[in-house]
């Protein structure tokens, strides 16, 4: 009876230890924003010092965590009662704001660090930062540092001091420099710079992470608006005007992100030029010797709603298509001279308006900041002979 007594025990000890185990390593819903801008949503099945598996309504998906640019968790119901029991303190809570090297701007509170990520309250949510990834850190109250980091402080009077991080609270932050240990009030700190530091790869046990953070709205971050410039080869215009080039810039907004595509907003301004096509005034169907000269030029302006598609999380690579609602100012000159007969020679010069309809299919492959891609545009004119082209074109954040 004691055996059978013990042998319960174990058991229920047991079933207990495996509850335990599963509710700690149940999913945990997570948004991630990947470097190339595209993100992934689901929940992190496995965390490794590498990589992080996600279960999405696409299947498991592996991330590595090379090409990650933040995470957005869905959990952080914890982390201010855990910090205040553990270290008797509030956490940090100071406004900032962040200035990515990719040129983003994050604007919020700074809740909480590790040695290699920052947590920021923002409008759409808590967010994850990699240190690695931030230029500075500009506080508008106060100021926030790693402790035992080479920084860089920016007083109010002007003031650059260089140190490293000795201890830091809400009010104050202490640093150790070449003039010994200074301790500077937070009001009169303007930035914190800090300064390249490179640490090496640690494993899993020994890897500090950031507490759990959650999403206060549905659209997740994204990336900032691209500067996009574009050459091309247009096909012919109308029956007098041969092949011609095209240039384009467009500027480009991403508006929201989902697992598989992103919606964006596009202005676009472009020029073509036809020369004149002489074949179309010589043989058979001309009455009499004519010497032709001329040129077309078409400026186009408009604004489309591009829809890019992800093939997967990490690839390189993303389709697109982008219908566009676009105007053109059409100008046309034409001069025939009839050497036989001057009596026919004539000049035509017009200026027109038309509206049309466009769509542009093509492919983009993202390098960094900098993404390149072909396309091919199709432009329906209203009242006017329609024209495509085809065109390269290379995409950043010119200004």
């Amino acid at each position: 009876m004691q055996k059978l007594f013990s042998h319960s025990l174990r058991f229920l000890f047991a079933a207990l230890l495996v509850l335990a185990l599963a509710e700690e390593a149940a999913a945990k819903p997570v948004t991630i924003v990947l470097k190339n801008g595209k993100v992934v949503s689901g929940e992190i099945v496995e965390e490794a010092p590498e990589h992080i598996i996600l279960i999405t309504d696409f299947g498991q998906v592996k991330v590595s965590r090379d090409s990650i640019e933040r995470i957005v968790y869905d959990a952080f119901t914890r982390f201010k009662s855990d910090s205040v029991a553990q270290n008797g303190e509030e956490p940090l809570n100071d406004r900032v704001v962040v200035h990515m090297k990719s040129g983003e701007i994050v604007d919020g509170f700074l809740l909480a660090k590790s040695r290699t990520m920052v947590m920021v309250q923002t409008e759409v949510g808590r967010l994850t930062v990699a240190k690695r990834d931030i230029r500075l850190i500009e506080y508008v109250a106060s100021a926030y540092a790693e402790r035992g980091e080479p920084v860089v402080l920016n007083l109010d009077n002007g003031t650059k001091i260089e140190g490293y991080v000795y201890h830091e609270d809400r009010n104050s932050l202490t640093i150790n420099s070449n003039l010994g240990r200074l301790t500077i009030d937070k009001e009169n700190l303007r930035s914190v710079e800090y300064k390249e530091v490179k640490f090496p790869q640690q494993k899993a046990v020994s890897q500090p992470t950031l507490p759990r953070a959650t999403t206060a709205a549905a659209e997740t971050p994204l990336r900032a608006r691209r500067d996009v410039v574009e050459l091309g080869y247009s096909s012919r215009f109308g029956s007098n005007y041969s092949p011609g080039i095209v240039s384009a810039y467009r500027s480009h907004f991403p508006l929201r992100s989902f697992n598989s595509f992103s919606l964006n907003a596009e202005g676009n301004l472009s020029l073509t030029l036809f020369s004149l096509d002489q074949k179309a005034f010589t043989g058979a169907n001309v009455p009499a010797a004519v010497t032709a000269t001329g040129g077309a030029m078409v400026t186009s302006f408009g604004a489309g709603l591009p829809v890019h598609f992800f093939p997967r999380a990490e690839s390189p690579y993303e389709f697109y298509l982008a219908p566009v609602i676009e105007g053109h100012i059409i100008y046309t000159r034409l001069k025939k001279t009839f050497p036989s007969f001057p009596v026919l020679n004539s000049e035509l010069v017009e200026t027109n308006f038309r509206f049309g309809l466009a769509n542009r299919i093509g492919i983009e492959w993202s390098f960094g900041k900098w993404r390149a891609g072909v396309n091919y545009n199709i432009h329906f004119i209203f009242g006017e002979e329609d024209f495509n082209h085809f065109s390269l074109h290379l995409a950043s954040k010119l200004f």
